[in-house]
């Protein structure tokens, strides 16, 4: 081989370090582009003009724009069966209780015994919502009274159990009771 046809060492050497050091520049270059890409996209700063305009903080100020308030759901005596079983009071105690409560307004279920295993102390109420308002429409018409959770009632309504030391009735006793309803947003979906 001649020495004019071998190549010159340093000419190929700069080449070939060039061609590396550009192909790295271009590749970060990429990576750098798609970082910042992909954080925008992230953090919900995408530039796509077809998208829908984001909300601005001045007009999530005002939740009342986006949120109502319904209006409040009032449960009267008169939508609430309830059944009266005397488990360890004297003789007479639940056809007395069941009276004064439906004199009040509270539709008549049941009044009479609760089976023998049953005995209670003072006045219960069983319900399956314990926590409805019905149950503390109830609860409301006596001095004290426990609730307890029953699946199986043993009368129609809300049932109230009154044994030794019972609890009387109160007075003034409300005869409706109000819920608030939560927010709703829109947005917001229940399943």
């Amino acid at each position: 081989m001649s020495s004019a046809e071998q190549p010159i060492r340093g000419d190929t050497d700069v080449s070939l370090h060039m061609r590396t050091t550009l192909t790295m520049l271009a590749l970060l270059a990429i990576l750098v582009a798609g970082g910042w890409y992909g954080w925008q996209e992230l953090i919900g700063g995408g530039t796509d003009p077809s998208a829908e305009p984001t909300a601005t903080p001045e007009s999530t100020e005002s939740p009342s724009a986006e949120c109502s308030t319904p209006a409040p759901v009032t449960f009267r005596v008169d939508e609430v069966t309830l059944s009266v079983f005397n488990a360890g009071a004297p003789g007479g105690t639940a056809t007395a209780v069941f009276g004064g409560l439906t004199e009040r307004g509270f539709q008549e279920g049941e009044v009479g015994d609760a089976p023998d295993a049953v005995q209670v102390d003072g006045t219960v109420i069983w319900a399956r919502s314990p926590r409805s308002e019905e149950v503390r429409l109830v609860q409301a018409q006596f001095e004290k009274a426990r609730v307890l959770e029953r699946s199986a009632p043993l009368g129609p309504g809300v049932n109230v159990l009154v044994g030794a030391d019972y609890s009387p009735l109160v007075e003034d006793a409300p005869d409706r009771i109000r819920r608030q309803p939560p927010e709703v947003c829109a947005g917001d979906t229940d399943g």
